[in-house]
């Protein structure tokens, strides 16, 4: 990605559909909430707020490094392709 000065906004990092995002994130969370938590007495913020900051930062970088592991075995196997392309022998026109 980095050496053909390409930005990560073609691999969808960055800040472009930050609403969508956000309002989806707050969805899911609400829906797994009310499947997982819902009826039991939470305890005070100081003891699970750390907790969710670190799994949100954690699950931030989980969703970074996948997309970045992903682009490139995407682009190295297009450049095989394009190698493998390259290296077949190409047919004359007829005339």
């Amino acid at each position: 990605m980095w050496y053909r000065r390409r930005p990560l906004r073609d691999l969808g990092i960055g800040l472009h559909r930050i609403g969508q995002t956000l309002a989806l994130a707050l969805v899911l969370a609400g829906v797994q909430f009310a499947i997982t938590l819902w009826g039991y007495q939470l305890p005070r913020p100081v003891d699970w707020v750390p907790l969710l900051v670190m799994s949100l930062v954690v699950g931030a970088f989980e969703a970074v490094v996948a997309v970045v592991v992903l682009a490139l075995r995407h682009e190295r196997r297009l450049d095989r392709a394009a190698v493998s392309r390259a290296a077949q022998p190409h047919s004359e026109p007829t005339r």
